[in-house]
């Protein structure tokens, strides 16, 4: 592999094994366990041990009694949830709504697409936006890149020309799109294929290079012709294009990254990590703490003062008979009394606390079952704060990204607006609530019916505009006398008619 295109940047590699502890967790307990000693280390005595069988055996046995608490994925769930609860307003201009059903070129929808975009900055608190098009001329898509492929990059902050107004004033972005295909030896088998996009700028023009891994035939065909020595790579350029538009041409690198944060390019705090970390000193203490009980409710049986001749049992149990022809010899059981067993449970629900107190119980709809709306959004005001910010990180990032669609076209890229849900707590009007807003507006309160119609849009009794609300009840036919006795008689018999 060559020494420039995979490299990485020095705070990719500060971030990447936060990433993927945060991975692992997500994936759940089987994963973890995978990983073996990367999240639950051998105990001393075990690393000790110099027969491998035993050793493995040995930490198969403790390994077993870890459980990882699936809290972190709920916390995940229940985010992406909250935040997507109603769906992200989309505005492009005439010509583009094209991108609406199909945001990545692939056939995903754009509330599917934010949704995932929520998804990977709730985890990683971190996604990539290109904005790019077909070689042939076709309609412009959106990729996306998670944290783990935006491997490299720079910003050159003295070009006042260079700036996206997204992600800062970037003249380089090196993308991994590395993929698993068939094995071309062996079509049973699969094979990485390595594969890097580069993002860049030359003499004031936007670039786009792409540098892919030579197949096993092509290092064969270097072979035969006797080139291939030490300084062949594995990775080699076979793509590079200078980017065109419809419109004005590109003056930044159409890439921007929605983070935890802010939007510019360097890595934010992963939301995830702190409640990861959490899980795995719970799946940690659980091992030490599942051992500990096993052990105390399964003693060892002890034998002192048998003779040589007496035949050391290999059974236990009420049809086993043990004799011994020493009349001094005994049997008893060493038993562990356990007396750390309660500051180690108290050491995992303390664990479990902090948790619920970052996140795993941020999504609440009542405390105690009975909770008016006004208590519970003054409750999450606070702390859905993080979660605000990342909605509102990523309509902006995706707004830019349509822009810069819009560019590709020659249309207005004005003409975009991307509008996130901001509003996480559900605020359903009931009845009696619309029942008081009608009575104070009798009573001579300043509301008037368009008013009243918006808090009715709030409070989702209806989705509709209000002049299309006003049509529809125009057209709706009256109640007749007898439908609306029928509806008295339900009302007077508690909602069961005799």
């Amino acid at each position: 592999m060559t020494a420039t295109v995979a490299n990485t940047h020095p705070l990719y590699d500060r971030h990447l094994h936060i990433w993927r502890k945060i991975k692992d967790v997500l994936e759940g307990e089987e994963e973890v366990k995978r990983k073996g000693t990367d999240y639950l280390a051998m105990s001393p005595a075990m690393a000790a041990e110099t027969d491998t069988n035993k050793q493995l055996s040995h930490y198969r046995f403790y390994s077993s009694f870890a459980e990882l608490p699936d809290f972190t994925s709920q916390t995940h769930n229940n985010m992406i949830g909250m935040i997507t609860r109603k769906p992200v307003d989309i505005k492009v201009p005439a010509g583009m709504e094209y991108i609406l059903d199909s945001m990545d070129g692939k056939g995903t929808p754009a509330q599917d697409f934010f949704k995932n975009m929520i998804g990977q900055t709730v985890a990683y608190g971190r996604y990539g936006l290109l904005t790019d098009a077909p070689s042939d001329g076709g309609d412009p898509y959106i990729r996306g890149y998670n944290a783990f492929d935006i491997i490299n990059w720079n910003e050159d902050k003295q070009d006042p020309q260079i700036d996206n107004g997204g992600s800062g004033h970037l003249d380089l972005v090196v993308l991994d799109e590395s993929y698993n295909s068939k094995d071309e030896r062996n079509i049973f088998e699969r094979a990485l294929v390595h594969r890097y996009r580069v993002l860049f700028f030359f003499e004031g023009e936007y670039y786009v290079q792409v540098w892919q891994g030579i197949s096993q035939s092509q290092m064969d065909q270097l072979k035969d012709r006797g080139t291939d020595d030490s300084t062949q790579t594995e990775v080699v350029l076979i793509d590079e294009v200078k980017i065109e538009t419809v419109g004005d041409a590109f003056t930044y690198i159409p890439f921007v990254v929605a983070g935890s944060k802010n939007n510019d390019i360097d890595p934010d705090a992963a939301p995830m990590a702190p409640i990861a970390r959490k899980a795995l000193d719970i799946f940690r203490k659980r091992a030490s703490y599942g051992r500990a009980i096993f052990m105390t409710g399964d003693p060892t049986p002890v034998i002192s003062g048998i003779s040589d001749g007496d035949e050391t049992p290999e059974a236990i149990g009420s049809t086993t008979v043990w004799t011994f022809g020493d009349p001094t010899a005994q049997a008893r059981f060493l038993d562990v009394e356990g007396k750390g067993l309660e500051s180690q449970r108290q050491a995992i629900m303390d664990d479990f606390e902090e948790a619920g107190k970052y996140g795993a119980t941020l999504i609440q709809t009542a405390r105690n079952g009975v909770e008016s709306g006004d208590a519970l959004r003054i409750r999450l005001q606070n702390q859905t704060a993080d979660a605000v910010t990342l909605s509102i990180n990523a309509g902006q990032a995706l707004a830019h990204a349509l822009r810069s669609c819009a560019r590709f076209l020659n249309l207005n890229p004005d003409e975009v607006s991307v509008s996130p849900n901001l509003d996480f707590v559900e605020q359903r009007m009931f009845g009696q609530d619309l029942l008081n807003y009608m009575a104070a507006k009798n009573q001579g309160a300043p509301l008037s019916n368009k008013s009243l119609h918006e808090l009715m849009k709030k409070g989702e009794l209806t989705n509709m505009e209000y002049d299309e609300e006003v049509a529809e009840i125009e057209s709706e036919e009256p109640l007749g006398e007898n439908m609306l006795n029928q509806i008295m008689m339900k009302d007077d018999n508690g909602g069961v008619e005799e």
